[in-house]
């Protein structure tokens, strides 16, 4: 449950460098910084904009319908 913790911490982009810092500092290597920089830009940049896109999408749709319904 704490890597789920983690993971989340890093999605909300709450002072992610330090939680990335420690890993780095107790693994002795970068390759947890390219994970969580992966991490965030799949979730964050890709997979949130998916989501609102989606809602803007049947909001747009809805709005349309409801217009033609309650013009006429």
């Amino acid at each position: 449950i704490s890597s789920m913790v983690t993971l989340f911490h890093i999605m909300i982009v709450n002072n992610w460098f330090v939680t990335c810092d420690m890993l780095c500092a107790i693994v002795g290597n970068n390759n947890p910084r390219m994970f969580f920089v992966a991490f965030w830009v799949l979730t964050v940049l890709i997979m949130l904009n998916l989501v609102i896109s989606f809602i803007l999408e049947i909001y747009s749709d809805t709005e349309s319908e409801s217009e033609k319904l309650y013009s006429k």
